[in-house]
């Protein structure tokens, strides 16, 4: 698949945006892609109760989408800060 670099021209090689990866993972749930989509947004080593904020679900449904990403090894929670797995992966920087 071809994306178009910011300024509007084609890109010769196939480059995926950080979500893409997960977007297209056909074993998560729409949950679960949306609390990834919002860590990439908010920064790895974001908390639980910020992504709650930021959603009307409660802190324990944006931690069942957790555990689904962590079971599948996307991300890993301690003491309530959300890690990307192989952050540099995604275009992030390790937290």
């Amino acid at each position: 698949m071809t994306r178009t670099t910011p300024e509007g021209g084609a890109d010769a090689r196939p480059r995926m945006r950080s979500s893409d990866i997960v977007i297209d993972d056909e074993r998560l749930s729409l949950a679960a892609k949306g609390v990834f989509v919002t860590v990439t947004l908010l920064g790895n080593g974001c908390r639980v109760e910020e992504i709650a904020r930021h959603c009307r679900d409660s802190a324990s449904n944006v931690e069942v989408a957790l555990q689904e990403l962590a079971r599948l090894r996307y991300v890993r929670v301690e003491d309530g800060a959300v890690r990307l797995e192989d952050a540099p992966r995604f275009g992030m920087p390790e937290a």
